[in-house]
C-alpha cells in the first residue's frame, strides 16, 4: 500500500528546504529559524535513519560547537577575562592545546592561527560592506525591495540551477 503522506520519500536536505518554505512568510520574506529547527528536529525523530545517515556531520557540527564555546573570549564573570586553564586554544588543523597545558610556542601558534582567522573574517566583512554601500547608494522610493535593486542596477536575472545555494552545511558564513 503506498503512503499517503506527501513527503514520506524526503531526505532531510529536502525536508528543510520544505519546512523553511512553509514557515517563510511570503509578504515579507522573513523565517524564524527557531521555528524551522523545531520543525526539522521533529521531522528527523520521525526519519531514524536521517539521523543514522548524517551522524558523521552531526558530530562534526557538535565538535565544532564545543570548540567555539571553549575558545578563549571575553565573558562577563571570568576570573582574568581571557584565561581559564580548561579553555582551548587552536596550535594548528583541528589541534587543541588546553590552556592550562599551552607553551610559549603554542601561544605564538595560536596568534598566528587568530591573526589569519581575523584577516579571512575581516576579508569577508569588507566585501559584505561593499555590497552593502553599492546597494544603497542607489536604492530609491521606487525600488521596495533588494531584489529590486539587484535586477535594476546589477544586473540581476533568475538562473537555473539556484537550488545549489540550498543547504551546503560546511559554509559559516
Amino acid at each position: 500500500m503506498a503512503s499517503t503522506n506527501p513527503h514520506a520519500d524526503e531526505d532531510a536536505r529536502r525536508a528543510l528546504l520544505r519546512i523553511v518554505d512553509e514557515r517563510m512568510d511570503d509578504d515579507t520574506g522573513r523565517v524564524d529559524l527557531k521555528i524551522v529547527a523545531n520543525d526539522l528536529h521533529a521531522w528527523l525523530i520521525g526519519h531514524p535513519s536521517e539521523l543514522t545517515a548524517r551522524a558523521g556531520r552531526i558530530a562534526v557540527q557538535m565538535v565544532r560547537s564545543f570548540d567555539r564555546a571553549r575558545r578563549p573570549a571575553i565573558r562577563k564573570g571570568v576570573q582574568l577575562e581571557l584565561f581559564h586553564p580548561r579553555w582551548l586554544i587552536p596550535v594548528g588543523s583541528n589541534v587543541r592545546v588546553l590552556m592550562k597545558k599551552a607553551t610559549r610556542e603554542d601561544v605564538i601558534q595560536w596568534e598566528a592561527i587568530e591573526a589569519s582567522e581575523h584577516a579571512a573574517s575581516t576579508t569577508a566583512y569588507a566585501k559584505k560592506a561593499s555590497y552593502r554601500a553599492d546597494r544603497l547608494s542607489v536604492w530609491t522610493a521606487d525600488e521596495h525591495h533588494l531584489e529590486d535593486v539587484e535586477r535594476r542596477y546589477f544586473g540581476y536575472v533568475d538562473l537555473i540551477g539556484d537550488d545549489d545555494l540550498d543547504g551546503d552545511e560546511d559554509d559559516d558564513e
